[in-house]
């Protein structure tokens, strides 16, 4: 795989970690019980999807470089702390 290829998929990755840390913020929110059930439903779809696909990316990127250094133990707590 091209060094292209890797940067992309760890631009990805970080994107998705945004994505994740964004749900997170929205989840720790003191407000949260007066926002609308939708908009919390689609919140927990938006991470599902964003942690679905951080999975992939990491992996994706292992594939091409074992020695990567992302801690996945990070997100995996976010992920379900929330």
């Amino acid at each position: 795989m091209s060094e292209n290829r890797l940067k992309e998929l760890r631009m990805k990755r970080t994107t998705l970690k945004g994505t994740i840390t964004r749900v997170e913020t929205f989840a720790k929110d003191p407000s949260l019980d007066s926002k609308g059930v939708e908009l919390v439903e689609a919140r927990r779809d938006m991470l599902i999807l964003a942690f679905k696909a951080y999975e992939e990316r990491q992996l994706d990127i292992l594939v091409c470089d074992e020695k990567d250094r992302e801690d996945i133990s990070i997100v995996e707590d976010k992920y379900y702390s929330v």
